[in-house]
């Protein structure tokens, strides 16, 4: 994933969004449609009943959408105004999530994706491309 390939040595790894979408299913979590990007454990009583959630902003992916990406993270990167890297941050954590095309159908199954290139395959390179060459030195959605 990204974050291993792309993080300096010396900088903290993000802990809760390691792992692809699918093995993190078949853990027991569920990917909900959200604003925000949020983690919830399982808590209460019945715990072990209930399953640990990802709340994670909707994504359209559409021809135009790596282009987009790619030039909203180098404005991220390249203004020092902007302080924090919403964008690459989320670049990032899709990244994180999808490994296979098996990956991108758990995601448009719970309305993460709407994938408009047609296969899925598409939108997985797409994501396993999106960050090459990035770097992030805080991620945003700990």
């Amino acid at each position: 994933s990204c974050f291993r390939r792309s993080f300096p040595n010396n900088a903290p790894k993000p802990s809760h969004f390691s792992h692809r979408a699918s093995d993190l299913d078949c853990a027991g979590g569920k990917f909900e449609p959200d604003t925000g990007v949020d983690f919830k454990e399982a808590s209460g009583l019945l715990w072990w009943c209930s399953r640990a959630k990802f709340k994670i902003p909707p994504l359209s992916i559409y021809d135009s959408t790596e282009p987009l990406l790619r030039n909203l993270i180098a404005f991220e990167q390249c203004c020092p105004s902007i302080e924090r890297r919403h964008i690459t941050s989320y670049a990032f954590l899709m990244d994180s999530l999808i490994d296979s095309a098996a990956d991108v159908e758990l995601l448009e199954k719970n309305n993460i994706i709407n994938n408009c290139l047609g296969a899925s395959e598409d939108a997985s390179v797409l994501f396993n491309n999106i960050c090459k060459d990035v770097v992030l030195d805080e991620f945003d959605f700990e």
